[in-house]
C-alpha cells in the first residue's frame, strides 16, 4: 500500500499489513491489533493516539526516506503509544536501519523497541517498561525505564529474548 495520512475524525481501525508512511496528527486515534504492520515510516503529531487493542502489535519499519516534515524513521514525539494490556511485548518497534528513533511525550508506556543500529531519544518524563536496544540510547527527559524480566522467555519478532547484560550511566 501507499502512504496512510489519517484525514477524516476517525477513530480508526488499521489491520495488519504493508504501508508505505503512516501520518498521524490532530488528535487522531488509531487503534492497532495483533499482526506485523510494515510501514516505511510513523510520525505521530498533534496530540494523536495509537492505541494496542490486543496483541502482539509488530511494528517493522523500513526507513528508506522520510515522507515530507518527518525526521525518523519512527518519530512518537508529537503524540502517545497506548498498550492498555500493560504487556511490553504486545507492542514490539522492529527497526534495522540506521536512521533515528523518537520516544517522547509520554509514548511508549509498554514497549520492546529493537532497533540496534540506530540512535533512539526518550524524553518527556514517565515511565516506560519493556526493553530498549538502540546504538545508543539519549534519556533527556528523566523517563524511567523498567526492564520486564519476563521478556527473558519470549521469542520477539524473530530476535529471541532479551537478557540485560550490561548497564552503564554516562555523563557528557
Amino acid at each position: 500500500g501507499g502512504g496512510y495520512a489519517c484525514t477524516n475524525n476517525g477513530p480508526y481501525k488499521l489491520t495488519p499489513g504493508n504501508y508505505a508512511d503512516l501520518l498521524m496528527g490532530g488528535g487522531k486515534i488509531m487503534h492497532l491489533s495483533a499482526g506485523t504492520y510494515n510501514v516505511n515510516t510513523i510520525a505521530l503529531s498533534g496530540g494523536s493516539t495509537i492505541i494496542i487493542d490486543s496483541g502482539p502489535v509488530i511494528l517493522q519499519a523500513t526507513g528508506t526516506g522520510f515522507a515530507a516534515g518527518t525526521c525518523c524513521a519512527v518519530n512518537f514525539s508529537g503524540g502517545t503509544v497506548s498498550n492498555i494490556g500493560g504487556i511490553p511485548s504486545n507492542f514490539q518497534v522492529v527497526y534495522g536501519g540506521a536512521a533515528d528513533i523518537i520516544l517522547s511525550g509520554g509514548s511508549g508506556d509498554y514497549a520492546v523497541v529493537y532497533a540496534p543500529n540506530s540512535a533512539i531519544t526518550i524524553s518527556g518524563g514517565g515511565d516506560l517498561f519493556g526493553a530498549v536496544i538502540g546504538s545508543t540510547i539519549l534519556n533527556s527527559g528523566g523517563t524511567s525505564i523498567h526492564y520486564d524480566r519476563a521478556l527473558q522467555n519470549q521469542l520477539l519478532a524473530g530476535v529471541g529474548g532479551f537478557r540485560s547484560i550490561g548497564f552503564s550511566w554516562n555523563k557528557f
